[in-house]
């Protein structure tokens, strides 16, 4: 006869009110422990701690967002769980956390994040959930690096989240990220009017991530001094020769001489945030917008 599998949680507190019966599974809310009910042990027998399960590629919450007490130089990061990339244990960030910019990195919330060195302008910064040993708790670290931030004394797994932008003026833009979706407040101009010549490649740098590879969100306007052309964009890592291979993205013109109407896309970027353009007609220019980019945030190492 099958036993009746009923899955239970609550805080420390309540776990250890009752007794499970046999075969109830539950969770630990506080300690972030499974446990399982043998219908004699006050509280279940705890078979894992969350942090020690092994789920390659997990990542949940842990959305950042820019604080409003200071949006120059502090972002916030709500809670969430990611599988390290070293492992594939899993680390849990209980509680939001406030983390600072301006400051080498500390435990805990309203402090430091940055690995080494001062916060520099016109720079990028790619932001780590990191996890400890023992008492230590799992925490937020930033670095230029995306792929080997140094990291504190004490911690050992690593995870990126996402990356931030700091601005000429000091300033970490403004950002709204919605899963691996980022998008900027204020589109950035990458191309303006840029002149363009007939059947040869133009390489532009676009404001996404410098380091890794993203699906950029753009709205490119094209113009043509007399006639028709198109235009075509795509991840310059893509092999083949742009101009017999259309196998890419089309935006044709509109009428002589006016911007043609944009529309937003995606294309894939290589590892220094460029695209490649390239049109089969004379006289074009670009006019190129960057609204924002996909981050897989290393989900398929």
């Amino acid at each position: 006869m099958s036993t009746e599998r009923i899955l239970i949680h609550g805080t420390t507190a309540q776990r250890m009110a009752a007794t499970p019966a046999l075969g109830q599974i539950g969770s630990d809310d506080d300690l972030g422990t499974v446990v399982l009910g043998d219908g004699v042990t006050p509280g279940g027998i705890v078979m894992a701690r969350a942090d020690q399960i092994v789920l390659p590629g997990l990542l949940f919450g842990l959305t950042m967002s820019n604080n409003l007490a200071d949006m120059t130089n502090d972002i916030d990061i709500a809670p969430g769980w990611a599988a390290a990339i070293d492992n594939g244990r899993v680390m849990r960030l209980a509680a939001a956390i406030t983390k600072r910019l301006d400051a080498i990195f500390a435990p805990g919330t309203n402090a430091g994040m940055l690995d080494v060195g001062a916060k520099a302008n016109s720079t990028w910064y790619h932001v780590f959930a990191i996890g400890g040993h023992g008492t230590l708790p799992n925490d937020v670290l930033c670095s230029t690096s995306p792929v080997t931030p140094v990291m504190p004394s004490g911690f050992a797994l690593k995870r990126r989240i996402g990356s931030i932008f700091v601005d000429a003026a000091g300033v970490i833009k403004p950002f709204l990220q919605v899963g691996g979706n980022f998008y900027w407040h204020s589109p950035v101009v990458d191309a303006n009017l840029t002149a363009m010549t007939l059947n040869t490649p133009l390489l532009v740098t676009i404001s996404t991530p410098l380091g890794i590879k993203t699906r950029a969100t753009i709205a490119p306007f094209p113009r043509v001094a007399s006639g028709t052309a198109y235009l075509a964009i795509r991840d310059p890592d893509m092999a083949g020769n742009m101009s017999t291979d259309w196998s890419v993205i089309y935006v044709p013109s509109s009428a002589s001489g006016v911007l043609s109407a944009g529309a937003l896309m995606e294309v894939w970027t290589n590892s220094i945030s460029r695209l490649q353009f390239f049109t089969s007609s004379s006289g074009v220019t670009l006019l190129l917008f960057t609204r924002g980019w996909y981050d897989p945030r290393d989900s398929f190492l």
